[in-house]
């Protein structure tokens, strides 16, 4: 079949078992081989019932073989084949990549983005519908959202108690409708895996961020309008908003980051929101932190700042935290 370059093509397969967790007790893998011999090899996920999928993106142009991996007799084995055409689809212009300070599509077209953040993306289609298409009618070109909505609300991606080994399949086809539908207006869409603020998702292990970043991305990494963010403010996975700033933070941010990064095998960019607000926190300072780059692994950064902080510091550095009260 016909799949244009860069659009999203899906593979759905069906489990020859039940699980008791599906979402840990089986594993599948897709390997998609171009004719030139190059291969790319992508994460399927769980998505209710007995029902598993694969989602690529195909990156050039010509035939492709795919043949899946599991210990599922069901999901195991299953082989078939596409062509890649030229896209016709005035959003398809590939993932949005960087060079220097600018954004660029992989067809080299320039990207020039005006953001905003909406928390609706969880509900149904009906009531954001008429937000995305006000907010393309005046050149928005990037949405940023939490994934579990906000402030209180993040605890409902996961399992009943706050169970971090399963997940809300509800909630994440509604943020994959809402991906695709912002991809078909020519929008990207940035979604924050973690939001640290409410605290729920900082009790997470390190075997549980990767399982959760891992599913995340088998499920939109194959969309060519998403920019994963990791974090909004990801100091907070350690650090209190009137305390100092905890570096484990950042120490979780490079390891965590590597791996979303590693997660992006069709070229998707990766970034992290930092750093986090307070008007407590020295050495190191919010001055500092908003001049530092300690994430190599980015291919973007979302750097916070107050305007008026910076106009009512009498000096930005490390020894000096944040100032909240602007002199008029």
């Amino acid at each position: 079949m016909g799949v244009e370059r860069w659009d999203t093509y899906e593979v759905t397969l069906t489990a020859s078992k039940t699980y008791d967790n599906p979402f840990t007790d089986v594993a599948v893998t897709g390997t998609f081989t171009h004719e030139s011999g190059m291969s790319i090899t992508a994460d399927g996920f769980y998505d209710g019932d007995s029902t598993w999928r694969l989602r690529f993106m195909p990156t050039e142009l010509g035939e492709w073989q795919y043949a899946t991996a599991s210990e599922d007799a069901g999901l195991n084995g299953q082989a078939g084949s596409l062509t890649c055409v030229a896209p016709t689809q005035p959003y398809l212009r590939g993932p949005i990549q960087t060079k220097n300070h600018h954004f660029f599509h992989a067809d080299g077209t320039p990207r020039f983005l005006i953001s905003t953040r909406l928390s609706c993306h969880l509900e149904a289609p009906e009531v954001w519908q008429e937000a995305v298409a006000y907010l393309k009618a005046y050149r928005v070109h990037r949405i940023f959202f939490i994934m579990g909505g906000r402030h209180g609300t993040v605890r409902n991606l996961y399992g009943p108690d706050l169970d971090f080994s399963r997940y809300n399949v509800e909630k994440f086809q509604a943020i994959d409708r809402f991906i695709d539908a912002l991809r078909k207006e020519d929008i990207v869409a940035s979604p924050y895996f973690y939001y640290f603020n409410d605290r729920d998702q900082r009790g997470m292990t390190i075997e549980q961020d990767r399982a959760y970043l891992k599913y995340g991305m088998a499920r939109f990494g194959a969309f060519c309008n998403v920019m994963p963010v990791l974090s909004n403010e990801v100091d907070q996975k350690y650090t209190d908003r009137k305390g100092q700033y905890d570096l484990r933070s950042h120490e979780w941010c490079n390891e965590m980051g590597v791996y979303l990064k590693d997660l992006a095998v069709f070229g998707v960019p990766v970034g992290v929101h930092n750093p986090m607000e307070t008007d407590l926190a020295i050495n190191p300072g919010f001055y500092t932190l908003l001049k530092d780059w300690p994430f190599p692994w980015t291919d973007f950064m979302l750097r916070q700042a107050q305007l008026a902080a910076l106009s009512t510091a009498p000096e930005l550095r490390d020894d000096i935290p944040e100032q909240k009260a602007p002199i008029y």
